[in-house]
């Protein structure tokens, strides 16, 4: 697979191309303009690059985007023939994202580009495409009542799988929209003056609210890639603390909003972690977010971070609500709610810890729980330390609340 990024900013083309790369994604081709990016795969028109070319990010800034790299009027699908197309843009620009959508650009990035949302973007694109361009599988003759049984069986649940990830990636373009429009509406605000009171206050719910969408969005498209068999991670080393720290964005209106803090503890010279970088973000938001939402106002969140011989172990205590025995030993299994009054009351889908068990052990890590009914609870996480490829996870008897669930 390969990316073409096409950007007249050098610094900004180059640190792109640098963060694509770290990122597992190791064919990424850079050009300064669409006439450099003609001439190096020797065709025309974009629309004609090799199929190997999965992703086109465009500078849609770059004087020659549209007048030498496409054929002119509106292109009827979003994508420049098989290859998928993002328009990279500025901020406060409507002509521009104008301008990429009649390029037939899938979705646009704004500046100043973030490394996480350039990613998500990425899997978010080329996810879709995979879907549009899977090849449905030949029909066939089958001699048995069972073997007919079971092919409807299969048909069935890749039915329900497909409509599940298209409807995904679907929600996923407008829900960048209205991020992408409060993050301007709210920087717009920090430059030209405070809004009041209850407009801030409207606006950060919108954005809490696009966050929550956006999490149960990565939920359900992360299972219908394991119910299909195709979850992909792409771990690289990462500074834990510093991925936390991010995290915290995600997570901080619902902490304020219920009044509550906090705490990060980290052991010292903690070495990196061997992990998908979002995929961690989306372990981590689904517990914080968990944590958030089964807890009363005004209590804390601790965050405790420390390592083994090969595994970095991450436990999360909270003062909520808690789970019972019975509730336990099916926490973590597709769709199961906590039979607690309290949690009754709090929406969910009773996707997210499925999801996160399973993206842990994607990792070769582990996750469990301790948890008493009006106490609280403690979710501990393992994930290998750098010097270890991501399918090694230590036995489990070197942990005391596995080899006893075990």
């Amino acid at each position: 697979m390969s990316i073409l990024i096409v950007d007249q900013n050098l610094k900004e083309l180059y640190k792109l191309k640098t963060e694509l790369e770290s990122a597992g994604y190791d064919d990424v081709v850079a050009a300064e303009s669409v006439g450099n990016a003609l001439a190096y795969y020797g065709v025309d028109c974009l629309g004609k690059v090799p199929a190997s070319v999965e992703l086109i990010l465009m500078d849609f800034a770059t004087p020659d985007a549209q007048e030498s790299g496409f054929r002119t009027g509106t292109r009827a699908s979003a994508s420049t023939g098989n290859t998928v197309m993002l328009g990279l843009v500025d901020q406060n620009n409507p002509a521009m994202i104008k301008r990429a959508a009649v390029a037939g650009a899938m979705d646009v990035i704004c500046r100043p580009v973030h490394k996480a949302e350039l990613l998500m973007r990425f899997r978010s694109a080329l996810a879709l495409k995979a879907e549009r361009d899977a090849v449905p599988p030949a029909e066939g003759t089958f001699a048995t009542d069972s073997d007919e049984n079971a092919l409807d069986s299969a048909q069935g649940v890749s039915h329900t799988t497909k409509v599940l990830s298209l409807a995904s990636h679907e929600l996923k373009t407008p829900l960048a929209n209205i991020s992408g429009f409060v993050d301007l509406i709210l920087l717009d605000w920090e430059r030209h003056g405070a809004p009041s009171e209850k407009q801030q206050k409207q606006m950060e719910a919108v954005q809490r609210n696009g966050f929550r969408m956006d999490a149960l969005v990565n939920d359900i498209m992360a299972m219908a890639n394991i119910e299909s068999g195709t979850l992909e991670i792409s771990p690289t080393d990462l500074d834990l603390a510093e991925e936390l720290d991010h995290v915290l964005g995600y997570v901080q209106g619902q902490l304020n909003e219920k009044r509550m803090t906090l705490d990060l503890i980290f052991a010292e010279d903690l070495s990196p972690v061997h992990a998908d970088e979002l995929r961690l973000s989306q372990i981590m938001v689904n517990l914080l977010g968990n944590a958030c939402k089964y807890s009363p106002p005004d209590t804390s969140i601790t965050v405790e971070v420390s390592a083994t011989d090969r595994f970095a172990q991450i436990d999360l205590t909270d003062h909520g609500y808690g789970i019972s025995a019975k509730d336990q030993v099916n926490l973590f299994c597709q769709f199961h709610r906590v039979n607690n009054p309290s949690a009754q009351s709090v929406s969910g889908t009773g996707l997210g810890l499925f999801v996160t068990k399973q993206l842990v052990e994607a990792h070769g890590g582990q996750i469990w729980v301790k948890s008493e009914e009006g106490e609280g609870s403690t979710f501990s996480l393992t994930l290998p330390l750098s010097k270890l490829a991501a399918s090694q996870s230590l036995p489990v008897e070197q942990f005391p609340e596995l080899a006893a669930a075990a």
